[in-house]
């Protein structure tokens, strides 16, 4: 094992280290085996009679010392226990000493003590030392429990058997002492204990003994343990047992004052050491001073700089939006230039198809109106056979009424010539609706047309509505020329006369149709068909409404953008101009477009209606006539059987007829008006002739848009290119200045964290530097209170029997702990026997010593059980 060179351990390891061996080497002086010793001696202190004070001691003359025996056997089992209870007073003092004992003996005078109310009244004597003694209930519980087991080569074995045996002996002391709260477990809690175990060399050679001071006296081991209060042991002696004996264990306890006397301990390496850093600290506290006001302004600075990076960072960042928002919109400009360019082309297409389909339009709109002033004459004949099948009809009924045999012939003829009539009236019919169904399919192919030039403006309009919102943003401001939306808002207003005009000739048929319902004489069929062409008439009325709800919407846009054009016109230089001939040409022809669609779609339905109706009435026509027919045969066949009523009812059914023929053949005829046939076919021809007109104007403005969308293209791809390269040299900078703005924050917060641990530091060092006065002291009063803390000297001493009763100046515990005894003859043990009884009948005679007997020869008798060797 390595030694420590002295030299090298710190001071206050040095003085503690000397305070516990001066301890132990106190305790290591207790005579053990002379208790009277401990009894006379415990209450003085070196060459000057004063009593020690400690612990809380009393001071008062009538303050007693206090000793607790306790014999116990081998294994360290209790037998009774005594207290010796020692007063000495300057004159002789009546005492009433607390504490209860199972039997009291004076120690001291003959006078036989007395106890009452847990107090034992007794006399001391002026001048001299006066003990008594006081034996304690078998149950009374000590602060320390002794336990020793011998193991003999591994195996428990018991004290009595032990004795004159031989082999590898190993011998367990444990000392447990009380740890509740129980003011028995203050003495265990304050007092230091030393335990000594005497070993004949002859008996026992030595092995190992841990922890455990070994001595030699004379032909004797010695061994000595020792706890500190608080602590518990557990120890193992080993060895060679030879015919094996041994004198037992002496176990002590007491308080101990250790007063250090800082005054007589040499601590100038202290006070040199404790200067020397005194002024290291100083120095050190100076410099930690110097670096926080460095610190300070560092961080001031770095948190300029920090402000200056991120106001250019910040900057940085507007500066990389704008550019991307530049280039965003000469990314629409472009975008909007490409659809443009694109939709031009589908414009010029689509206008050309609308050209066509005008001529086409125009072309079948003159045809079928010629057909119908070409039929005149065929539409008065229908008309004329109508009413001759009425007139015919109502002859038949009043002929039929009177005189029905002679009639029926005649009638059947005339149905005959009737049928004739109609077949030729349906062979005209026939070719009107082939061309009616002729200019139809035009009408219908030219609106396919319409909406496809329409779906072409709406995505011409979307380019430029982008790219008027991409020229905003770049400065400038679009619109319509004032012109152009003068004439939108002329033909806003005449598309909604024209459905104004269309919805009133609605209103008109629909009226005429609930009239025709009101009359009662029609049929179930009849009356469906009127429901279902007034059901036609009254939806097509609502849809003109609405056409012309949104004309008038139209109206008012257009009239808006007459009035926002003035200052469109001053702000748009250059590309503004062509970008405004674009939308206006654009704007026109999609409202042409509309209206051709609406027209078309009108001209359209009066087709279908007059095809629908013409054949209606001829229907009607060839049911009534084919109703007569069957009428006139099965009145032939049942002559006896003719219902009159029957006849009357095709009567006036045929009159029903004649009035709806002349109603057709007056709108067939008709040259004006929205509410007859001829009139609408009359406009409808004159409207596909202002489409054509429309669409060649159309066609011219496609060409130019085009023109102008492929120039504004080459402009804006420049324009993109550049705004390119600007977006990312922006975006270069504002990384940069991120970075820079991050490098500045973490060199700022560092700096200011810097600036905090400096003063933290400053401060510290300010608290250190005054720590440090006076150290050398500061650290003797802190190992003088370590070490009364570790001796338990911070208590208040009470007596063990009455822990109530503080007038105690000291209290100790002797534990004699019986050994291995060698074996004995039978004479021998008798002579033993009778010096016991005569020990204890000198005890008991009346509980008092003799004058003869010395103090020392009772105190000695209490625990006499022969000499053993070695003591």
């Amino acid at each position: 094992m390595s030694k420590t060179n002295a030299s090298t351990i710190p001071l206050g390891k040095r003085i503690a280290a000397g305070a516990i061996g001066a301890v132990l080497g106190l305790s290591m002086t207790i005579p053990f085996g002379a208790t009277q010793a401990i009894a006379a001696e415990s209450g003085t202190t070196g060459s000057t009679g004063e009593k020690s004070v400690t612990h809380g001691a009393s001071t008062a003359s009538t303050a007693k010392r206090e000793v607790v025996y306790t014999k116990t056997d081998a294994t360290g089992a209790s037998g009774e226990s005594y207290v010796v209870n020692a007063f000495e007073t300057p004159s002789k003092t009546d005492i009433q000493d607390p504490g209860t004992y199972d039997k009291l003996t004076n120690l001291t005078t003959n006078k036989k003590l007395e106890q009452s109310d847990g107090k034992v009244d007794l006399t001391t004597v002026a001048g001299e030392p006066f003990y008594y003694q006081g034996n304690l209930s078998k149950d009374t519980k000590l602060p320390w429990k002794v336990q020793i087991t011998y193991r003999l080569d591994g195996k428990v074995v018991s004290p009595s058997k032990l004795a004159g045996k031989s082999g590898k002996l190993d011998i367990e002391l444990k000392v447990d002492g009380l740890d509740d709260d129980s003011a028995t477990a203050d003495f265990a809690k304050s007092f230091l204990l030393q335990a000594q175990g005497t070993f004949p060399n002859q008996n026992f050679k030595l092995d190992q003994a841990s922890n455990a001071t070994i001595a030699t006296s004379g032909s004797n081991t010695v061994l000595t343990y020792v706890l500190i209060p608080g602590q518990n042991g557990d120890w193992h002696v080993t060895g060679d047992a030879h015919d094996f004996t041994y004198g037992g264990w002496q176990i002590a306890a007491m308080p101990l004052d250790l007063d250090l006397d800082a005054s007589k301990i040499d601590t100038s390496e202290l006070t040199s050491a404790t200067a020397k850093l005194q002024d290291g600290v100083g120095q050190l506290d100076a410099g930690g001073a110097r670096l926080r006001d460095a610190l300070g302004l560092l961080s001031n600075g770095a948190g300029q700089a920090a402000t200056g990076a991120g106001t250019l960072a910040a900057g940085a960042d507007q500066l990389a939006a704008g550019t991307r928002e530049a280039k965003a919109g000469t990314g629409k400009l472009d975008a909007g230039a490409d659809t443009l360019a694109s939709g031009s082309a589908s414009l010029s297409s689509g206008n050309a198809k609308l050209a066509a389909g005008a001529r086409q339009l125009s072309q079948g709109a003159g045809a079928l109106r010629d057909t119908l002033r070409s039929q005149s004459g065929t539409f008065d004949r229908l008309d004329s056979g109508a009413k001759q099948v009425s007139g015919g009809t109502q002859q038949l009924y009043q002929a039929l009424s009177s005189t029905l045999p002679q009639q029926l012939l005649t009638v059947n003829q005339g149905l005959n010539q009737t049928r004739q009539t109609l077949d030729g009236i349906q062979q005209k019919l026939a070719t009107i609706k082939s061309q009616a169904g002729t200019m139809s399919s035009a009408a219908q192919g030219a609106i396919q047309q319409a909406e496809a030039v329409k779906r072409d403006l709406t995505a011409i309009e979307q380019g430029t509505g982008g790219l008027t919102t991409a020229l905003q943003q770049a400065g400038t401001s679009a619109g319509t020329a004032q012109a152009e939306a003068t004439v939108s808002k002329q033909e806003a207003d005449g598309a909604k006369q024209a459905a104004d005009a269309a919805a009133a000739s609605a209103d008109s048929a629909s009226q005429q149709l609930d009239a025709l319902l009101a009359d009662t004489s029609l049929t179930a069929d009849q009356r469906a068909k009127v429901q279902a062409a007034d059901e036609q008439a009254k939806a097509a009325e609502k849809g003109a409404d609405t056409a012309s709800g949104c004309a008038a919407t139209a109206s008012t846009y257009a009239d808006k953008a007459a009035g926002d054009s003035g200052s469109a016109l001053t702000t748009i230089k250059g590309l503004g101009t062509s970008l405004q001939g674009m939308q206006t040409a654009g704007a026109k022809l999609q409202k042409d477009a509309e209206a051709l669609k609406g027209t078309l779609s009108q001209m359209q339905d009066g087709v279908r209606d007059v095809a629908g109706e013409s054949s209606d009435v001829l229907a009607s026509s060839q049911k009534v006539l084919d109703g007569s027919q069957e009428l006139v045969g099965k009145t032939q066949q049942q002559l006896g059987a003719i219902d009159l009523g029957q006849l009357k009812q095709l009567s006036d059914g045929a009159a029903q007829v004649s009035s709806g023929v002349s109603a057709l053949v007056g709108s067939l005829k008709a040259t004006s008006g929205t509410t007859t046939i001829g009139g609408a076919v009359s406009g409808i021809a004159s409207g596909a002739s202002q489409l054509d007109g429309g669409a060649a104007a159309a066609a011219s403005g496609a060409s130019q848009v085009a023109g102008g969308a492929s120039r504004l293209k080459g402009g804006l791809d420049t324009l993109d290119s550049g705004a390119t390269r600007l977006n990312s040299g922006a975006g270069q900078l504002a990384s940069g200045a991120h970075t820079l703005d991050g490098g500045l924050k973490t060199l700022a917060s560092g700096a200011s964290q810097a600036q905090s641990g400096s003063a933290t530091l400053a401060d510290g060092l300010d608290t250190l530097r005054s720590s440090t006065d006076g150290l050398d002291q500061k650290v003797i009063d802190k190992l003088k209170e370590t070490i009364r803390q570790k001796l338990g000297q911070d208590y208040q001493l009470h007596s063990f029997v009455d822990p109530s009763n503080t007038n105690v100046s000291e209290v100790q515990f002797v534990y004699v702990v019986d050994g291995v005894k060698e074996a004995k003859s039978t004479g021998e043990k008798g002579d033993a026997s009778k010096g016991d009884s005569k020990s204890e009948s000198k005890s008991s005679k009346g509980g008092s010593a003799t004058k003869s007997e010395s103090f020392i020869d009772r105190l000695g008798a209490l625990f006499s059980t022969g000499k053993h060797k070695g003591e």
